[in-house]
């Protein structure tokens, strides 16, 4: 019998308490970024963005996603904030109601750099040439069939041909049994 792993789950996302926490931290630390003036020369105007927080099982760490809005490399934005994390964890101290304080980590969020890159690909000629439906589609269909029209799709489903046929005005009613 295996027996059941306590702390990490390997193959297994966070655990609700979690998900609850890291939210929580998010929540605080936005509020401390926007409401404190960071002395480091990194963050001096900028609006820092923090996309996710990820918090260890025992909840003692958790990571901050962090980027800029604007052109600022989010590298820099994660470092800054490493370099004030003791301030910024003093503060996060005051605003939330956790047994323990996390330790604060810091990485640079790439996830939109990398959505913006899939964006740019979708949009290349060469894939939007493979997306678009070849324009002669209904064509190939009826050479297929022998007939040398093109077909139509009907303009009802098969489900609006059933409504119709059991309608009180073609003389059927729905639940009505020839038997």
């Amino acid at each position: 019998m295996k027996r059941k792993s306590k702390g990490h789950d390997h193959g297994h996302g966070p655990s609700q308490r979690q998900l609850r926490a890291a939210e929580l931290v998010r929540h605080a630390l936005v509020d401390v970024i926007a409401r404190e003036d960071l002395r480091d020369p990194d963050l001096k105007g900028v609006s820092v963005t923090i996309g996710e927080v990820r918090a260890s099982p025992d909840l003692k760490h958790m990571t901050a996603f962090v980027s800029a809005l604007g052109p600022t490399d989010p590298r820099v934005i994660a470092n800054a904030l490493t370099r004030s994390a003791g301030f910024l964890r003093g503060r996060l101290a005051r605003s939330i109601d956790l047994k323990f304080t996390p330790e604060l980590h810091f990485q640079p969020d790439v996830s939109y750099d990398e959505a913006r890159h899939i964006d740019e690909l979708l949009a290349s000629p060469e894939v939007a040439r493979d997306l678009t439906p070849p324009p002669h589609a209904g064509e190939v269909a009826s050479e297929a069939s022998g007939r040398g029209q093109v077909r139509q799709p009907s303009a009802q489903s098969p489900l609006s041909h059933a409504a119709r046929d059991s309608s009180p005005a073609s003389g059927g009613a729905v639940g009505d049994d020839d038997a």
